[in-house]
């Protein structure tokens, strides 16, 4: 079930459920009124925009005892929404006679009618915030797609890769070096899906309107994602380089290759062949390969890694 879909099932019961409250009159004037079967009225047939007119219906039909009791929920559900400072402002606002101190004594016939108009505006305030909250989720779901596809292409292209390269020496020697980039990439996309689960966790702002509600597509972009991806396996060979050369090892930080291990390289395979079969025991391989993994995940990895080099290099 899809964002759209679950948030109008919400409203959908929250309406029946008002319904089943309704007294006969009442509920032959909603029913007459939406062209629903009095017999067996279908809320599952309305559009949205349907279901928030039955919505703001159900809030004027209410009485004035039922809506001074309803109130209390009304804004406390806003408060939810739009946060403590929106709210605080929203209460002082308020003239005296529909404030909450007010809504525990008896409701004059006057001050009904404005507290039904109150009723109605934060009902429609709060189905604008949950438009635009329901937009932007459907936005990120959308962009979660591509990393999730980006995901399984790498894991069939890193199967194949290595079934084919195993049979030869050769492709042996270019199996290490093929898993780092492999796992810089990887990091890249657990990073992409992270801040994507970020976005869809934050809160919706009271001012937000249809761009910020599709913000995600234009800051997160499929340039920027892939980008990243491309990103993820340049700096995981950067931390090869690193590991191999030993021009860096902040805290031992970088796996540290034993040049005493014997690597299983002919004598006839070129100085490339030999550069590849880095000789690291299982222990530092891992090391190397969690390395790559976070230098893909966390982009400023790397790009810190080469501004302490600079800087070694000028003193």
């Amino acid at each position: 079930m899809n964002v759209s879909n679950s948030y109008s099932d919400e409203v959908k019961k929250a309406i029946e459920a008002d319904f089943l409250l309704l007294d006969s009159d009442r509920k032959i004037a909603f029913l007459a009124a939406y062209g629903l079967d009095p017999n067996k009225p279908d809320f599952s047939v309305p559009t949205l925009p349907q279901l928030w007119s039955m919505e703001i219906f159900m809030l004027k039909s209410l009485s004035k005892d039922e809506l001074s009791r309803r109130m209390w929920i009304i804004r406390e559900k806003f408060r939810i929404q739009a946060g403590d400072a929106v709210y605080d402002n929203y209460l002082t606002s308020l003239p005296e006679h529909i404030n909450n101190e007010t809504l525990k004594l008896d409701v004059t016939p006057n001050s009904y009618l404005v507290l039904k108009e109150d009723a109605v505006n934060i009902t429609r305030q709060m189905q604008r915030m949950n438009y635009y909250r329901m937009q932007r989720n459907l936005a990120i779901n959308k962009k979660k797609e591509i990393p999730i596809f980006i995901f399984f292409a790498l894991l069939i292209a890193g199967i194949g890769i290595f079934s084919l390269t195993n049979h030869t020496s050769t492709g042996q020697s270019w199996q290490l070096i093929l898993l780092t980039v492999y796992f810089g990439m990887i990091g890249a996309v657990v990073s992409l899906l992270q801040r994507l689960e970020q976005a869809s966790n934050t809160t919706t702002n009271f001012t937000d309107s249809a761009i910020n509600s599709s913000d995600i597509g234009q800051g997160m972009s499929n340039s920027y994602m892939i980008s990243l991806v491309v990103s993820g396996a340049v700096f995981s060979v950067l931390v090869y380089l690193l590991s191999r050369s030993q021009l860096v090892n902040i805290l031992d930080l970088l796996p540290k290759p034993n040049e005493n291990a014997e690597c299983n390289v002919s004598s006839s395979q070129n100085f490339i062949g030999k550069f590849l079969c880095a000789p690291y025991d299982s222990a530092q391989t891992a090391k190397l390969l969690i390395l790559c993994f976070i230098s893909g995940f966390a982009e400023r990895f790397v790009p810190d890694v080469l501004d302490s080099l600079i800087r070694r290099a000028k003193n």
